[in-house]
């Protein structure tokens, strides 16, 4: 699948409270683009890594496709919050 829309923003009073570290996230992109599932791989908080699991939902991508017809996929990306 090909990102169509992957930002969100976190405020900055809960960026300051987060610990440093990246979040590794899978996901599955339905035939429609949509995030269909997230699941934390690795985070260095469990609050952190909700918290990203949530805003990944609202993630669109122009989906997968094979022989021309669009197709679930499986993908697994690392999420970087700056600060």
């Amino acid at each position: 699948p090909v990102p169509e829309r992957t930002e969100f923003r976190i405020p900055d009073s809960i960026r300051r409270a987060l610990p440093t570290g990246d979040v590794v996230v899978e996901l599955i992109v339905s035939t429609a683009g949509t995030v269909e599932s997230v699941t934390v791989r690795q985070s260095p908080d469990s609050v952190y890594g909700a918290l990203v699991a949530r805003a990944v939902m609202d993630w669109r991508y122009r989906p997968a496709s094979k022989d021309g017809k669009p197709v679930r996929y499986r993908l697994m990306t690392k999420v970087v919050v700056s600060r």
